[in-house]
């Protein structure tokens, strides 16, 4: 019984962190919104392959997270940043 309790205990810590993840996200889609604007009125491209190598390089560096999952989940957030883009 006690091992539930500590079990709903644990779980209930990660639903408010997806939480957070989630709403973190929602913020950086609408800065991405604001980006591609920028972009189209400056006739810049969508896709900067340069950008996104130093925004992996670095959380590659300062994170304790294992490498294929940062650029797996950047490879996400990229792709769904370009959709958001065009």
């Amino acid at each position: 019984m006690e091992a539930d309790k500590n079990l709903a205990k644990f779980r209930g810590k990660i639903d408010k962190l997806d939480a957070r993840i989630f709403k973190l996200l929602e913020e950086r889609f609408a800065v991405v919104e604001k980006v591609g604007k920028y972009k189209a009125q400056n006739g810049l491209p969508v896709r900067n392959a340069k950008r996104e190598k130093e925004i992996i390089a670095k959380n590659l560096e300062n994170s304790g997270l294992d490498g294929k999952f940062i650029r797996s989940f950047y490879k996400i957030i990229f792709n769904q940043s370009y959709r958001i883009e065009k």
